[in-house]
């Protein structure tokens, strides 16, 4: 039976690691071209609070960073896009990552397949006025 898993493990890592490679065969160039990240290269980064409006949310309170960007197009552009928020939820308030931050990663798409419908929808002229998911599981 470890045999099996074994062998199960190293064909998904396989899978993975050609799948890794195909993307970074993609990702690279865009990025050596444009000379930023090649998704959500432009950004704006703000300081926020979290605050908990019911008992179970009181873990989350206390300082973060907060960066809004758009996914391909500039910020000052009139496209369709994807939006990105950010929120870096931090033990003390400061600029640099301190171990026991924790990030949360959300687009303004349900998934990968939908991303194109949803990017149409997407009202880029105001961060605060669209639905965002966590799109990975």
């Amino acid at each position: 039976m470890r045999v099996l898993a074994a062998v199960g493990l190293a064909i998904l890592f396989a899978i993975g690691a050609v799948l890794g490679l195909a993307i970074g065969l993609v990702i690279v160039p865009i990025s050596l071209y444009r000379g930023a990240r090649a998704v959500h290269a432009e950004g704006v980064v703000c300081r926020a609070e979290i605050t908990a409006s019911d008992p179970v949310g009181q873990r989350l309170v206390g300082p973060a960073l907060v960066r809004l960007s758009g996914a391909f197009e500039g910020q000052d552009s009139a496209s369709s896009d994807v939006l990105g928020l950010e929120i870096r939820m931090q033990r003390t308030a400061s600029n640099d990552a301190h171990g026991g931050d924790q990030d949360l990663l959300l687009g303004s798409f349900e998934s990968f397949t939908t991303a194109g419908r949803d990017r149409a929808s997407t009202n880029i002229g105001d961060y605060l006025g669209n639905r965002y998911s966590t799109v990975t599981p």
